[in-house]
């Protein structure tokens, strides 16, 4: 581990608290000092060969602190006390390997003033520090605090194997402000005439920074009437059942089986031949991948290719799309493994002596398009290639790539094939 460690600081007591009175707001990470004396730096000094570490704060004894977000939304700003060139980055943990989500430029204010950013995160990502070499981080001794490192940094999309080495004792000085994205729970009433004008309750979370409301692609005039609650007027819209989006600092809400809305024909008013079954909101901008899901975590091998259906049939994964997109799973299990030189490696006779270790193996992936609104992917374990996914435990990572290259953030789960 490549770290240098200079001077012991007075304790700071951090707690979770909004920094704005936008109940969507929330901060990740401690509150930070006006000045600190102890670093955590890469080269130099630090430790030769050193290019650059990714570090990760796991865990703080102050259980107030929140250090991964609670819902998806956007990093807006970040903060940090250190010197060089530090980069805040969005990771997604799986165990104790990362998949890289996202990274912020580089930092203009070192002194705990806010950075501008706009990084999606989601539930359960969690924030870390790239430092190259020649830059460090503050830090003050936390007895109970422990954080890992990976070295060199944590490749950009990409799935990084087991860390190269944790520190404990230290309390990193960095942090972000996310603003969580609106979600919706529920319409009442879930239907009216096409020709428009209902009064509709949006029930559901993070709803007070509410930018704009959507029926299908058709935009409403609303209210907010509480973090949970938004009164909009339906708008004249054809014969459909449609989602309704809220569209938030945060991001926008994902399409689920709450925000449906339908639209019945009237007399002399415009109609389709029948109802849509998605018709989602169309962003620009990366694609997001929300509510994975899936019908059974237990599950048997079967014999047909893998395909994207309407309906789940045998073991499904369920996944919203905000856009069409290449929609890639990638297949992990965990393996033994011994230490070297701070990486986890496979075993063999020549490192039978080492310590052991659990690293992360990619097992198979595949790629099938992906619709807007909600897919339904039933899989029995077939890969591409013609093989199947042995008999163990997996974790599978989604992540969506559009027509112009931009991918979004990865969602994962785990599941066992016990036969």
């Amino acid at each position: 581990m490549r770290i240098k460690l200079v001077a012991a600081l007075c304790l700071v007591i951090a707690a979770l608290t909004p920094v704005s009175a936008s109940a969507t707001t929330v901060r990740l990470g401690p509150s930070l000092p006006e000045s600190v004396s102890a670093f955590l730096a890469c080269g130099g000094k630090g430790g030769p060969g050193c290019v650059s570490l990714t570090v990760l704060q796991r865990t703080l004894p102050n259980s107030g602190v929140a250090l991964a977000a609670p819902a998806d939304g956007t990093v807006t700003s970040w903060s940090v006390l250190g010197v060089g060139t530090l980069k805040l980055r969005v990771l997604r943990p799986v165990g104790e390997s990362v998949i890289a989500e996202g990274t912020s430029a580089a930092a203009v204010d070192l002194n705990g003033a806010p950075n501008a950013t706009g990084l999606p995160i989601r539930a359960g990502d969690t924030i870390a520090i790239d430092i190259p070499a020649g830059s460090a981080v503050g830090l003050v001794t936390q007895g109970t605090a422990t954080a890992s490192e990976f070295n060199p940094a944590v490749p950009e999309d990409a799935l990084a194997d087991a860390p190269s080495g944790s520190f404990n004792g230290n309390e990193l000085f960095f942090n972000a402000t996310v603003v969580l994205a609106p979600s919706v729970g529920a319409m009442l009433p879930t239907s009216g005439r096409s020709t428009g004008g209902e009064s509709v309750k949006i029930v559901g979370a993070n709803l007070d920074g509410a930018t704009g409301v959507s029926f299908g692609n058709t935009p409403a005039t609303f209210t907010v009437d509480s973090p949970n609650q938004i009164t909009a007027t339906a708008p004249a819209v054809p014969a459909s059942t449609v989602d309704v989006r809220v569209i938030g600092p945060g991001g926008t809400s994902a399409i689920n089986d709450g925000d449906k809305y339908t639209f019945t024909a009237t007399a002399g008013a415009p109609g389709t031949t029948g109802p849509s079954l998605i018709s989602p909101l169309t962003l620009v901008g990366k694609p997001t991948l929300t509510a994975l899901g899936q019908s059974t975590s237990r599950w048997r091998r079967g014999h047909q290719q893998a395909k994207i259906s309407r309906a789940p049939v045998g073991t499904t994964f369920s996944f919203n799309l905000s856009k069409p997109a290449t929609v890639k799973l990638a297949f992990t299990q965990k393996a033994a493994g011994r230490k070297v030189r701070g990486a986890c490696k496979p075993p063999n006779p020549s490192n039978a002596s080492k310590r052991k270790c659990t690293r992360t193996t990619l097992a198979g992936s595949l790629s099938l398009p992906g619709h807007a609104g909600l897919n339904k992917l039933r899989f029995q374990g077939l890969l591409p290639n013609g093989k199947s996914l042995k008999l163990g435990s997996y974790n599978v990572s989604l992540t969506a790539r559009d027509s112009a290259g931009l991918q979004s953030a990865a969602q994962s789960l785990s599941f066992s094939i016990v036969g």
